[in-house]
């Protein structure tokens, strides 16, 4: 069981790390602040509606939240946007890109381990029931 766990939680780095530097190679988009919710003249907007064309010249359009970039912009500015090629429609602003293998692939390595633990308990729970009789 252990050397299962292994194996699996090094497949789930090699994948994450793969998935990683392929968020790092995209090339930068930039797209255009259309919507900010909640509107001015409210100091803290929350969403930002921005349009984006991919590489096939298609519009595109994504909301961002305030964690997904620097700073705030306002409308009719512009910010930069990553996708991948077979996913257009999932982009992602500059500070998501940096650690989308890890919100991807982290929740994978924390069921596996958690698995592992609760198929030892089980083990020991069945042996010891064994046991006894």
């Amino acid at each position: 069981a252990l050397l299962a766990v292994a194996s699996g939680m090094a497949l789930i780095v090699w994948r994450g790390i793969d998935y990683q530097r392929r968020w790092n190679t995209t090339p930068i988009t930039l797209g255009e602040v259309v919507v900010v919710e909640p509107p001015p003249p409210h100091p803290f907007p929350d969403a930002f509606t921005t349009v984006y064309a991919d590489e096939a010249g298609v519009k595109r359009q994504v909301v961002f939240k305030r964690s997904d970039l620097y700073n705030s912009p306002k409308v009719g500015e512009v910010v930069e946007v990553r996708y991948l090629p077979e996913a257009p429609d999932e982009a992602l602003g500059p500070v998501r890109f940096r650690d989308a293998a890890v919100e991807k692939y982290l929740p994978w390595a924390i069921g596996l381990v958690v698995g592992y633990f609760l198929l030892q308990l089980v083990v020991y729970i069945v042996h010891r029931a064994w046991n006894q009789t």
